[in-house]
């Protein structure tokens, strides 16, 4: 999560530290004419052993159907918006770790956290990258209760 002290583009370097472009296996990354955009498609190996491990495979199946190239939004990164102390932290914040995701792996996940303090943190244990597809009560459960908290 971005802050004053902790810039879009910091964030992005410390993610690709430990998930550099090999480590998405079987995907196909495409770079523009122009080398500014970036797109990302997910192969099926990758989604199955780091995106979607803990999800019934019928939802997998639906997912490969559904997909499409994703973008780094590198042109965005390059911007570097920066936010003020002054309003920051005005909004709640609240964090759900995925135990289990192998694409955002647990440690980069509290990496984030610490960088945002006073973010409420949940913890759903079993659950992939997908969470919404390999816990979805559960995640719903905590959905309604940090709302419920929140308003």
């Amino acid at each position: 999560m971005p802050s004053p002290s902790n810039s879009m583009t910091s964030i992005a370097e410390e993610f690709f530290k430990g998930h550099p472009l090999e480590a998405y296996m079987d995907s196909t990354v495409e770079i523009s004419d122009d080398r500014r955009g970036i797109s990302l498609a997910f192969g099926s190996n990758y989604l199955s052993t780091r995106l979607y491990q803990l999800t019934p495979p019928e939802d997998i199946e639906l997912a490969t159907v559904l997909l499409r190239p994703g973008s780094f939004f590198l042109d965005d990164l390059s911007n570097n918006m920066v936010l003020r102390e002054a309003n920051y932290g005005s909004v709640r914040r609240a964090f759900i770790v995925c135990k289990q995701d192998k694409a955002i792996v647990e440690e980069y996940q509290r990496w984030l956290i610490k960088r945002s303090p006073g973010a409420e943190v949940k913890e759903i244990d079993g659950a992939d990258h997908m969470v919404m597809l390999s816990k979805p009560r559960k995640l719903c459960n905590l959905l309604l209760e940090i709302a419920d908290e929140y308003k």
